[in-house]
């Protein structure tokens, strides 16, 4: 069960990563525009 939940984490972790990369892409976007 504790590797379940590592898995879990570093899934949450990653998810938070690209949505944080899409916010500041945009971001970027619209700073350069």
């Amino acid at each position: 069960t504790g590797i379940t939940l590592s898995t879990n984490i570093t899934r949450k972790f990653t998810h938070a990563r690209k949505e944080a990369n899409s916010k500041a892409l945009k971001y970027i976007e619209a700073l350069s525009s």
